[in-house]
């Protein structure tokens, strides 16, 4: 009798060992499980935030790049009527080019300068005799100080080109500018995208690798390599030969 009591006492004993081997396990995945689950939804928490805030800055993007095509359409509508300019410029000079009677010049300059219509001015042949025969030439006549107003035209004209050629340019380097930052927004999109490519990659192997983790915790498997069992069993060998000697 005593005999069976020790292996009854041992078997229970080594049951009650195992139980509370596992239940401390048990204890220890449940914590684990939820510092998993945990740092699961704060990723998640963060991912979302990342993707909120990454569709507002691609809504600002487009809405910049709309405005940025708007304002190409506008220089390049500019340009056109800069060009258009410059051919009625050598159209119009073309045509005073063209001018052979004397009327039809005093007409144009009285249509260029109408100040000088209410002014005494007129025009006048003076003879030359430089060269040989004498020639009769038309000169304008106008008051001195009217003569001004052809200095001051004549620089304002030197100025304006002077002023059209930086403009060019400036327009030209502005193209080029444009072209490389079109260029560098190309790459920083290029780099973007393969890093978010990068991090949803990431991101799912991690989700898949914490899901399994997850579910191995929930579900462990028994093995005899938990502590203390190697010597529960040779505690439980020493019961069952201490009963058999009793016996």
């Amino acid at each position: 009798m005593l005999k069976r009591a020790l292996i009854l006492v041992s078997v229970v004993a080594i049951l009650l060992a195992l139980g509370f081997t596992y239940v401390f396990a048990r204890l220890g995945d449940r914590d684990a499980i939820v510092k998993a689950q945990a740092d699961m939804q704060q990723l998640r928490g963060q991912r979302d935030s990342l993707l909120q805030h990454v569709a507002r800055l691609d809504s600002t993007q487009r809405v910049l790049e709309g405005t940025a095509d708007s304002l190409v359409g506008q220089t390049d509508s500019l340009r056109r009527e800069v060009r258009a300019l410059e051919t009625a410029r050598q159209t119009a000079q073309l045509s005073v080019r063209r001018l052979r009677r004397p009327e039809d010049l005093a007409a144009r300059v009285v249509a260029t300068f109408p100040e000088i219509a209410g002014s005494d001015w007129g025009v006048t042949e003076v003879t030359s005799e430089r060269g040989g025969a004498p020639i009769g030439i038309q000169y304008l006549v106008v008051p001195l100080w009217f003569s001004e107003t052809f200095i001051i035209d004549h620089q304002n004209a030197g100025n304006y080109k002077a002023q059209i050629t930086r403009l060019h340019g400036m327009d030209s380097l502005q193209v080029q500018t444009i072209a490389l930052k079109d260029t560098i927004i190309r790459l920083e999109k290029e780099k973007t995208e393969a890093y978010r490519a990068g991090y949803d990659s990431a991101y799912q192997k991690y989700e898949a690798l914490n899901a399994d983790y997850i579910q191995t915790l929930k579900n462990p498997r028994i093995s005899l390599r938990l502590p203390g069992v190697a010597a529960l069993l040779g505690s439980a060998a020493a019961g069952a030969v201490v009963g058999a000697a009793v016996k």
